[in-house]
């Protein structure tokens, strides 16, 4: 099979050299020239220029905030965005682990009570509730960032409401965590950062291993062994949104935006 022409040089991409395909006109180049031209080299593509986005000069006001073209955009809405990101991730962990302590103790508590399982089934949902609060506001944050070619047309709403979906959440929570962290790679890449499978992969066994703990907790005999499958979950996400965050960071770094 004849090799494809990068749309930028003109020359041959060799078999096994690594590639850029434009999300908008599917022209291919070699990454190097991808990321000298500064995106695609097609007339009227919105993705010409896309590495180098223009510099919009302002006036800085007194309170921080700037104006441009004489409409106050106010502060730049990374430290915003990325606030609340890192608000959903301190929320998320720190719930986590007050359900951990909490449900220990009342385990304790009424583990003498004739009604005892359904007691901490009821405090275990209950202390639950913030926790998943914040693991969705985490989730829809961060798919939110990603760039929108790269989406599937999916949209942050609907991925973070497929987890709640009977049945088909066994499917999802491998794949969601899965295919957020590759949709944010693809997003880096796009922007002329290295493309890392990685993180990505952390999240699908995570979420993997999340379904097992789950169906492991129907079975009386096998509840210890999969609430220490659900700390080693615990912390493989704590990783993978480490690293998700991480990535966020530099994708709202190389792509400003100013909004009120």
């Amino acid at each position: 099979m004849a090799n494809s022409i990068c749309s930028f040089c003109n020359t041959p991409i060799e078999s096994g050299s690594t590639k850029t395909v434009c999300p908008e006109c599917k022209l291919e180049f070699h990454e190097e020239c991808w990321q000298h031209n500064k995106g695609c080299s097609a007339y009227g593509c919105k993705y010409v220029n896309y590495l180098n986005p223009p510099l919009i000069v302002g006036v800085p006001l007194n309170n921080g905030s700037a104006i441009y073209g004489g409409v106050d955009y106010g502060q730049p809405s990374i430290n915003p965005v990325l606030s609340k990101i890192k608000f959903s991730f301190r929320g998320w962990w720190i719930t986590f682990i007050i359900l951990e302590v909490l449900s220990f103790f009342v385990g304790v508590a009424v583990s003498e009570e004739p009604d005892a399982d359904n007691a901490i089934l009821g405090y275990s949902i209950i202390f639950s509730i913030p926790w998943v609060i914040f693991g969705c506001m985490l989730f829809y944050r961060l798919w939110s960032i990603t760039d929108e070619s790269v989406r599937d047309n999916t949209s942050a709403g609907n991925a973070t409401a497929s987890f709640f979906i009977p049945i088909y959440y066994i499917y999802w929570f491998p794949t969601g965590y899965y295919r957020l962290a590759d949709k944010i790679n693809k997003t880096l890449a796009l922007r002329g950062n290295p493309y890392c499978i990685a993180m990505a992969t952390l999240g699908g066994w995570a979420g993997g291993l999340w379904i097992l703990k789950s169906f492991m907790m129907r079975v009386p005999d096998l509840q210890v062994l999969a609430s220490l499958i659900e700390i080693v979950c615990f912390i493989l996400l704590i990783l993978y949104y480490h690293s998700c965050i991480k990535a966020a960071e530099r994708i709202l770094t190389l792509s400003p935006r100013y909004i009120k």
